[in-house]
């Protein structure tokens, strides 16, 4: 592993062209990494750019399975560990010659007791991510998407939601922002919950195609009763009163006896009990009808 430099064995580089602000800064941008402070040294100023470009230039060093693990680890943007890294990998072959390629050429470095690899410094993983086609970082988000859900326990529901809209895959970022959002109350983080709840309305309102009447009324409902549970009643009155607005005849009344059920709840937790009874009887009439709807079904 490629160790930080101590700040003090800069000193070294000083002279006329290279003074102890430049140090100073080069050292603060590399976070001491020998090997960019090299090229940030060596540069004639331009800082992060030159850094990106000599980063690009060493990639014509690597071998053509090495640069594609490279590339998707620059996608996946976070740690990994070594049970992970068929997922990086589009081919069928473990990919332990190419960490072990890009472990030697320092792009990746290893940390937690050794389980654990990322890039050795953020520079080096946008360089990599510049050089990646569009098409072809769509495509590594898609592939990462779909491996995680099939390799990882938990499923990491937001990394997958994250990876399915930088596919522009909207229904299944929609869906795993759902998931992400219950596994949030599972935790007990309601405002976890909501956020991703938040970012999936955000979506559908943005892609209307990708996402039902029925699956936005899921998320509202959603939202709503996560809200109550994170003490913002207004925002679970909204959330619940615009579920039932969209709830139309023509979907299942028992969701719609469900939505008021709950809104009345908020109102009475908030101290608000005749509009919450309003709720409740709302709630009762729909029971009595459907009721009513079934004994004159078995009656015929």
């Amino acid at each position: 592993m490629l160790l930080p430099l101590e700040r003090q064995a800069l000193d070294a580089w000083r002279s006329e062209a290279i003074d102890d602000r430049k140090l100073d800064d080069a050292y603060r941008h590399c976070g001491g990494n020998p090997l960019l402070l090299r090229a940030a040294l060596l540069s004639d100023g331009r800082g992060a750019s030159v850094l990106r470009r000599w980063a690009q230039l060493r990639l014509l060093q690597l071998s053509a399975p090495a640069r594609l693990l490279l590339e998707a680890a620059a996608v996946l943007a976070e740690p990994f560990e070594i049970a992970l890294l068929p997922a990086l990998l589009t081919q069928t072959e473990p990919g332990y010659a190419q960490l072990e390629e890009l472990l030697q050429f320092h792009w990746l470095v290893e940390f937690d007791n050794g389980g654990r690899y990322e890039f050795a410094h953020d520079l080096l993983r946008e360089a990599v991510t510049e050089e990646i086609a569009p098409v072809r970082h769509r495509q590594l988000h898609a592939h990462l998407g779909e491996q995680l859900q099939q390799m990882a326990e938990p499923i990491p529901w937001a990394q997958i939601a994250h990876h399915a809209e930088s596919a522009t895959l909207w229904k299944r970022a929609i869906e795993a922002c759902q998931q992400a959002g219950a596994q949030s109350e599972q935790l007990f983080s309601m405002r976890s919950a909501v956020a991703h709840y938040t970012h999936a309305l955000s979506i559908a309102d943005a892609h209307p195609t990708a996402c039902t009447q029925e699956a936005r009324i899921e998320l509202l409902e959603r939202r709503g009763i996560a809200c109550s549970l994170s003490s913002d009643a207004d925002a679970a009155v909204a959330d619940l009163e615009l579920a039932i607005h969209g709830t139309t005849a023509s979907i299942d009344p028992a969701r719609r006896q469900r939505l008021l059920v709950a809104l009345g709840m908020v109102h009475q937790r908030a101290d608000r009990y005749d509009v919450g009874s309003d709720s409740l009887r709302g709630a009762t009439a729909l029971r009595t009808a459907r009721r009513s709807d079934r004994a004159g079904s078995c009656d015929d």
